[in-house]
This record gives structure tokens, C-alpha cells and sequence, in this order.
């Protein structure tokens, strides 16, 4: 889990953990931000720091889904460089929430063990 702060005071998390069934692909979870330091970068900063880990571990990717309409999240990740994967799906059975799952793959990287 990493944690962001803004003048000492926690302002975003977002939980990067490696994929049970492919070692070479990290997934995020809960990437969140306070209301009040929304707009000041932290996601980006949240999301960078991410991607610097799953870097150091050697991730060829990194996958996650956002929920559908949530055009500031979707265009963070979009910027970052991730792309849809496959078409959109209940966030659970039977809820009319629709989320979209992304990826972004490495460039020339290979699991580092």
C-alpha cells in the first residue's frame, strides 16, 4: 500500500500487489483521493510511485479497472499510457456500476528473479 500526503496529512492510498496467478503482472487496487487534494497532483504522484515499484520488480505490466464515467481517473491512466482491455463489466454481479479494465505494459521488461 502506498499512502500520499499533503503538508502531513494523508491525502490518497492507492494498494499495488503482484498478480497471484501471473508473476509478471501487478494489479491496483483503490487508488483514492481526499476531495481536498484532488486537482494537486497526488493522484499522478500516487499512481507514478506505482509504477516505479512494479518497475523494480520487474512487471512486463500493470492492470486495473476504473469505473466507467469516471473521466478524471480514466484520463490520469490514460496519459500514463494504459489502454482498455476487452469491453466493459459489472463492477459485481448485479450492479449497474460498469468498470473498464486497463493495462499498461513495460517496455523490454522481464520479471527481475
Amino acid at each position: 500500500m502506498l499512502i500520499a500526503e499533503v503538508e502531513g496529512t494523508p491525502s490518497g492510498l492507492v494498494w499495488a500487489k503482484v498478480d497471484a496467478t501471473d508473476p509478471v503482472s501487478v494489479n491496483l487496487f483503490q487508488m483514492w483521493v481526499t476531495p481536498e487534494a484532488r486537482g494537486r497532483g497526488v493522484g499522478n504522484a500516487l499512481l507514478q510511485a506505482a509504477l516505479d515499484w512494479a518497475r523494480q520488480y520487474g512487471a512486463r505490466s500493470v492492470k486495473l479497472g476504473v469505473t466507467c464515467g469516471d473521466t478524471a481517473a480514466l484520463r490520469l491512466y490514460q496519459r500514463a499510457g494504459f489502454v482498455a482491455l476487452g469491453a466493459t463489466e459489472p463492477i459485481r454481479e448485479g450492479n449497474a456500476v460498469l468498470i473498464q479494465n486497463i493495462e499498461l505494459v513495460f517496455a523490454n521488461n522481464a520479471l527481475a528473479n
